[in-house]
């Protein structure tokens, strides 16, 4: 992405931070562009145990949904992102207390934090721990979600909660939002990617 009409066509949405990403940050204004990938390859319990191979984690629930409110912003209530969240707790048959960390989009935007936190604290409420590790590798735009899912999986392997670098002074919402890494016990995460034209996905990993 260090193409110059790709940077352009962010600097002229407005999107780029002009110093560092701030994810959920008081001064937040924008996010810086990553670049990377990861693939993740998915596999039947019973055919890895056949092959005699151990999972690294399992994907248990998936929830979507689109917004259809702006090309380039997310609703300011976070509807949208409220609905993947949701889904994704049906579909992987759990409870809001059973979700131990959230990886957020958390671009660092000032709409597009404001409006996940909403979403996040309706949910589930300020006890499950949230962070954003976009300041710490840049978005990787279509990238991203894959990437952080591998992240998501090491933190269930590690059991720590990766910190949201280049958080100084939270914002006022109504979430626990992890500052520094730490250790804790982690059943299952849950990660949140989001694009443009409202299209929302929230995954579900558990150990």
């Amino acid at each position: 992405m260090d193409h110059p009409m790709g940077l352009l066509s962010f600097v002229v949405l407005g999107a780029l931070s002009s110093e560092k990403c701030r994810p959920f940050d008081l001064h937040r204004s924008g996010f810086m562009l990553g670049e990377g990938s990861a693939v993740l390859i998915l596999e039947r319990a019973e055919h890895a145990q056949k092959r005699g191979k151990k999972p690294y984690a399992r994907l248990v629930g998936a929830g979507s949904s689109i917004d259809a409110w702006n090309v380039t912003a997310p609703h300011p209530q976070g509807v949208g992102a409220e609905l993947s969240m949701r889904r994704a707790l049906r579909d992987a048959g759990l409870q809001k207390d059973d979700i131990d960390y959230i990886n957020a989009h958390g671009t660092g935007t000032p709409l597009g934090d404001q409006a996940e936190a909403a979403a996040i604290a309706r949910v589930f409420g300020s006890s499950v721990p949230v962070s954003s590790i976009k300041a710490a590798i840049g978005h990787c735009i279509a990238a991203a979600g894959a990437i952080e899912a591998v992240a998501c999986i090491i933190a269930l392997q590690k059991q720590f909660l990766p910190g949201t670098v280049g958080l100084e002074i939270e914002d006022a919402f109504d979430i626990s939002v992890v500052k520094r890494g730490q250790s804790a016990s982690i059943r299952y995460v849950l990660s949140n990617s989001f694009g443009f034209g409202g299209q929302n996905c929230s995954l579900i990993f558990g150990r």
